[in-house]
């Protein structure tokens, strides 16, 4: 086993994916001791784990790319135009997106709102969404 760990060191793979197998490895060892396939020993696995941080995935000319998609959002369908539009416009998540319906937007004191779904807060929207 250390000469598949240290052949899985030697390649050039990020810390979380070389992590990620040591993690697969580790749930089949424990899965073969349930079973009794082999006994019970102390697993090292842990001892192997390497340190790994949280990647920034940034995009290049993302202003220029958000305003080529604006200008062409009257192409698209309806309904994508719209869930563009509330993503683009509001900062909601994407999972909430979907858990959004029609009475998840409303008027009050004259201004256009939309509650977000799964909590307690409503947020302000540009009149044309609603």
């Amino acid at each position: 086993m250390e000469e598949y760990l240290k052949s899985l060191s030697m390649r050039r793979i990020t810390a979380q994916s070389y992590n990620n197998k040591l993690q697969v490895i580790s749930t089949f060892l424990h899965y073969l001791q349930v079973t009794d396939y082999i006994g019970e020993f102390s697993n090292p696995i842990p001892l192997y784990y390497k340190k790994s941080y949280p990647g920034v995935n940034e995009i290049d000319n993302l202003d220029q790319k958000l305003d080529l998609l604006i200008a062409h959002l009257g192409e698209f369908p309806e309904k994508l135009r719209i869930m563009s539009l509330i993503l683009l416009t509001t900062g909601i998540k994407k999972d909430q997106l979907f858990l959004l319906r029609n009475a998840d937007f409303y008027y009050k004191d004259e201004n256009s709102w939309m509650k977000v779904p799964d909590t307690t807060r409503s947020i302000p929207i540009p009149d044309i969404l609603h």
